[in-house]
């Protein structure tokens, strides 16, 4: 089964860098998008506030139980089960050259 889509749509899966084979998957089986109970809560996020220059990604909605910085400006996020769910960027103009762009492969 395929499904049919408008130029539009095709234009915005390109301008967007989707894959149209995981795009079609997910409209042909929806019910496979939370397979996992706990992927809700496991999806990637990634906020700049230009205000205070911190790039935050974030790996889990999880509470933050517990922060280290690793290093100067660095500092990471962990959950009570001890696995990371944020990395915060201090400075982050400062340590990357563009921290408004993002760019996202799949591979």
């Amino acid at each position: 089964m395929d499904f049919v889509s408008s130029t539009h749509a095709e234009e915005q899966l390109i301008r967007r860098l989707l894959d149209r084979s995981i795009v079609k998957a997910v409209i042909l089986n929806p019910e496979q998008i939370l397979k996992d109970e706990n992927d809700a809560e496991n999806i990637m996020k990634v906020k700049y506030d230009k205000s205070l220059d911190i790039l935050y990604l974030s790996f889990s909605d999880k509470k933050i139980y517990e922060s280290d910085e690793e290093k100067k400006g660095i500092i990471l996020d962990y959950a009570d089960d001890g696995k990371i769910i944020g990395i915060e960027l201090l400075n982050a103009s400062k340590q990357i050259s563009n921290p408004v762009k993002v760019e996202y492969e799949f591979v």
